[in-house]
């Protein structure tokens, strides 16, 4: 059982727009850079596409010099010809020159100096993975009597909705919900789920714990250990808390399904350092298939079972099904 006493604070997070601050003010008049390089001072070539979103809005281009950032081989970004004039002309009162839409590479800025936020998030989490390898909890046992859904859902960019869904085994009935929305402390970017979500989570878990134990077992609504990093957010959550989890997601990140099975309704996903890391498991041999994986204290064999068990006749299973239409408001029957 999950001891109520463990912590539920997430701790801080990087304030990744203060951080974009610290980058641009490296970035003096009539020189340029690229959003990878922008990304990499980040310490993730993933943050690109999170850079561009800022500086597409209003708020990002009052902000920061926008214009100053252009693709890898010199061309200004998109295809917008209001705006390519008007990057083009900020960039020529600067003394940039700007032909055919493209800046010359040598003025481009190759370097910053930068804390590396997402490399020192994926740092801990690569720890975190070490720790439950070398102390993988004690195994949930197969008489566990009720689970639950966990789901976030984004009514605005800035707003995150959870929920969180107990079901009993024996019968199905749902026993308990509930649900907070609160503020989002980190934007989306791909392989950083867990920083984005967690925090949201574990106040959703506090409120629960105020009312009532937690349920035996936890879905979440992601990956276990079927993530670039063999830890996605049902491992960490589970890490942080102690408590059985497992992820089940609609998309596989990383690994091949295993070629040699016959049983499309539940194929074993290998991963190159880990062969059976999770299962893709389908109702029918022609439904969409699922990805299933453990979080923490589960095998992957318990995981599977427990989300085929949980299957009925909704697309999901019923735990992060009904959780799913709890964040979004709509019946759950």
């Amino acid at each position: 059982m999950f001891d109520s006493s463990a912590r539920l604070n997430f701790g801080p997070l990087p304030d990744l727009e203060a951080e974009l601050d610290r980058l641009f003010s490296q970035l003096p008049e009539g020189t340029v850079t690229t959003f990878g390089q922008l990304a990499n001072a980040f310490g993730d070539i993933k943050a690109a596409s999170w850079i561009g979103r800022q500086l597409k809005t209003e708020a990002g281009r009052a902000r920061w010099p926008w214009h100053r950032v252009t693709l890898v081989d010199g061309r200004l970004p998109g295809s917008n010809s209001e705006l390519h004039a008007l990057q083009s002309a900020l960039l020529q009162r600067e003394g940039i020159a700007v032909r055919e839409h493209r800046v010359s590479t040598e003025i481009m800025q190759q370097r910053f100096d930068s804390s590396a936020p997402l490399q020192q998030l994926r740092e801990t989490q690569e720890q975190l993975q070490q720790a439950q390898l070398l102390n993988p909890g004690e195994p949930l046992e197969d008489n566990w009597m009720t689970i639950a859904g966990l789901d976030v859902a984004y009514p605005k960019s800035t707003l995150a909705r959870a929920a969180y869904i107990e079901i009993e085994r024996r019968t199905g009935q749902i026993l308990y919900q509930q649900q907070i929305t609160s503020p989002c402390r980190f934007p989306y970017i791909p392989g950083y789920l867990s920083y984005r979500e967690i925090p949201v989570l574990l106040e959703l878990l506090g409120a629960v714990l105020q009312e009532r134990p937690l349920a035996d077992v936890m879905m979440i609504d992601g990956s276990g250990r079927l993530h670039p990093r063999q830890f996605g957010i049902a491992c960490h959550l589970g890490m942080l808390l102690q408590h059985p989890t497992l992820g089940v997601s609609k998309k596989l990140l990383t690994g091949k399904l295993r070629p040699e099975t016959d049983d499309r309704l539940s194929t074993p996903v290998d991963l190159l350092s880990e062969p059976s890391a999770g299962y893709a498991i389908g109702q029918t041999k022609s439904s969409n298939r699922l990805f299933v994986s453990p979080g923490h204290r589960l095998s992957t064999d318990q995981a599977r079972n427990i989300a085929l068990e949980t299957w009925d006749q909704h697309p999901l299973p019923d735990p992060t099904y009904y959780a799913d239409r709890l964040t979004r408001n709509k019946p759950l029957q």
